[in-house]
């Protein structure tokens, strides 16, 4: 009896996921990862119209979808690392016109929205792989034209 009681007293107090947490899949049009050091290649944007990019979009959103909530980030030195030229930034383009940003924390990863400054940590092993690196093989990548 004691152990049902903490446990639904450790169940109320965890907290609840905010919305941006949770996308639909269908409200996805388009996903870019802006890399964070200056390498001279961008990657291409992944549509979800293209039959194949919306495989690896649906791949995504489910890391996204099912990754751990851990609060909402208090500290001011957790701003976008693409702004100090390290560590990859995930753009999700939702059919609102709603830009998430995920990008790397100190052990988690850190989702904004452009425009909210309202930041939030998340942790999703195989979402901080393919951030790092993994996105290589999902995305094509093409020179600048200047």
């Amino acid at each position: 009896m004691c152990s049902l009681f903490f446990f639904l007293l450790t169940l109320g107090c965890s907290p609840s996921k905010p919305e941006i947490l949770d996308i639909d899949a269908t409200e996805v049009q388009a996903i870019q990862v802006g890399l964070g050091m200056n390498t001279g290649i961008l990657p291409d944007r992944l549509e979800s119209e293209d039959s194949e990019d919306e495989e690896v979009i649906q791949k995504i959103i489910e890391w996204f979808n099912s990754s751990d909530y851990q609060g909402e980030s208090q500290k001011a030195d957790e701003q976008p690392m693409t702004s100090m030229g390290i560590g990859n930034t995930l753009r999700i383009f939702l059919g609102n016109g709603e830009i998430v940003c995920v990008y790397p924390g100190r052990e988690s990863l850190i989702v904004s929205s452009e425009g909210n400054s309202d930041k939030f940590k998340i942790y999703d092993e195989p979402l901080m792989r393919w951030l790092t690196s993994g996105w290589e093989e999902d995305i094509g990548q093409s020179t600048p034209t200047s």
